[in-house]
């Protein structure tokens, strides 16, 4: 089985670690690192001491990180040693990929209104025009925008891990 994580599969420290070679365990430091602890965020589990200096990953696999591995690995069954490899890394990839790969939402279109009568007159007696709510920014709602913001700040923190 391969990675299916976008963020997980381009990265070549994410896929030693899948591959155990070697793993990431405490004392590992570096952009895989920091993609684990982002991972394991979206999944809700919270690292204070990781993002505490800028509000992102620190990529520095230390006390606080070992923890939260060893929790994400308690709540899925695995072994619970605080490294990441093969089975931890699958478990949440697996997982992100059910969470940020679900399909678009489908736009519901109102139905048009036809005139109780087809005899059209220029003029005054033309059937009603109503407002179509996908006209424009002013005045519309959207559906839904969770899956955008979800896949902007996902693309976000790779694009910004990547260029560190």
């Amino acid at each position: 089985m391969t990675l299916k994580y976008h963020i997980f599969a381009s990265n070549k420290d994410i896929a030693k670690a899948y591959a155990n070679s070697p793993a990431l365990s405490r004392g590992s430091r570096g952009t895989g690192v920091a993609l684990l602890q982002g991972g394991l965020m979206d999944m809700g589990y919270k690292l204070s001491v990781s993002i505490a200096k800028n509000g992102a990953p620190d990529g520095i696999f230390g006390k606080e990180t070992t923890g939260v591995v060893q929790n994400f690995q308690s709540d899925h069954s695995l072994k619970k040693d605080g490294i990441a490899g093969r089975n931890t890394i699958g478990t949440l990839d697996r997982l992100l990929v059910a969470k940020f790969s679900s399909p678009l939402p489908s736009v519901l279109k109102p139905k048009p209104r036809i005139a109780a009568s087809r005899d059209y007159m220029i003029g005054s007696s033309d059937p009603s025009v109503s407002r179509d709510p996908g006209a424009g920014v002013w005045a519309s709602k959207p559906v839904q925008t969770s899956y955008i913001l979800d896949f902007a700040c996902s693309h976000f923190e790779f694009y910004k891990f990547k260029n560190q």
